[in-house]
């Protein structure tokens, strides 16, 4: 199966440009004119042939800008881009569905339970137009099987007669066939034991360099972000608070909260600085989000300007390494 060229000089795969999404809120708030900010100027790319993580607790914003980078939800403000050119209208956004794919976190649900894997398969090339005759359509999707670890001689077969990890294995090809640039995966070896975790990330990076396909990898798993992606995004209520490689946040966590994450990892991860600083408490709600920075109630480091200042996205030396903080400071 080819693969699509650009031009040398075009930013390949997609991008968030500050995107925000509000949705109308309940009660006095509504009445207010207020809405709950769940993504909040947020910015970030996606490379083919890159793995990107982004993690942060759960309501943090993660899902709902998933969703807007394939298209189900619309932002508010802002713009996604494919291929450093806008998405706009029904053509552009039906481009971006097939050259960014979604893999969901439940590979029981993800799946029509009626439907054979060849024909989930199968489908998917139709509606694109893709694949030649229906002969030459089976033909790919049993490729494509045998691509992500299974067989041919499961075109015939009903999710029901799978085990959870070969579910995902599916999930995979049906994003795959498609040729996309750019995957994301949302949460797709959370429910997995760790064995089968194991394999679905090896696959995860063997795909990526044989097809050289890009993954926005989101979990709430560090370890699997850690041994998995290249970059790393944290968000805390709607927001990014720290973003560069792998080897730079975790190796030198500037943001109270990404310090408090890692802290939380039940058993130390080899080369991490030594953290002590938990988060405590609950996160603040997207609808009663605390004026200055959002982190400043739970955050150990918080002066009294924390309560009031809006922090800057600060750049932390000459790499990505970015963090949202007025006092942004590795461990020492």
């Amino acid at each position: 199966m080819g693969r699509m060229s650009t031009t040398a000089e075009a930013p390949r795969g997609i991008a968030a440009e500050a995107i925000e999404k509000r949705f109308a809120a309940r009660g006095r708030a509504r009445k207010r004119g207020e809405g709950v900010r769940a993504v909040d100027d947020v910015s970030l790319t996606v490379a083919p042939g890159e793995i990107v993580g982004l993690v942060g607790e759960s309501g943090c914003g993660k899902s709902t800008l998933s969703r807007i980078l394939i298209g189900i939800e619309t932002p508010s403000a802002g713009r996604v881009l494919l291929d450093g050119e806008p998405v706009d209208g029904r053509d552009g956004w039906r481009r971006l569905r097939r050259r960014v794919q979604y893999v969901f976190q439940d590979p029981y649900g993800s799946l029509c339970p009626t439907m054979t894997i060849g024909e989930t398969l199968t489908d998917a090339l139709a509606v694109n137009d893709l694949g030649g005759s229906t002969a030459g359509r089976r033909e790919l999707a049993g490729e494509m099987l045998a691509r992500v670890g299974l067989s041919a001689a499961d075109l015939d077969r009903r999710p029901s007669q799978f085990s959870g990890g070969q579910r995902q294995r599916i999930g995979l090809a049906r994003a795959l066939i498609l040729e996309p640039e750019v995957i994301v995966c949302d949460e797709i070896v959370s429910g997995l034991d760790v064995s089968v975790q194991a394999s679905i990330l090896n696959l995860l990076r063997e795909l990526r360099q044989r097809l050289g396909v890009g993954l926005l990898f989101i979990s709430h798993d560090l370890r699997v972000v850690r041994y998995l992606c290249d970059r790393v995004v944290v968000m805390y209520l709607g927001r990014i608070v720290e973003q560069g490689s792998v080897e730079e946040v975790f190796g030198a966590p500037a943001h109270p909260y990404t310090q408090g994450l890692l802290a939380s990892v039940p058993d130390h991860m080899p080369g991490a600085p030594e953290l002590r600083a938990h988060v405590a408490g609950e996160p603040a709600t997207l609808s009663g989000r605390p004026q200055g920075c959002p982190f400043a109630p739970r955050c150990p480091q918080a002066a009294e300007r924390c309560r009031s200042v809006d922090p800057p996205f600060v750049a932390l030396g000459a790499g990505d390494h970015r963090a949202r903080c007025l006092f942004p400071e590795p461990p020492r």
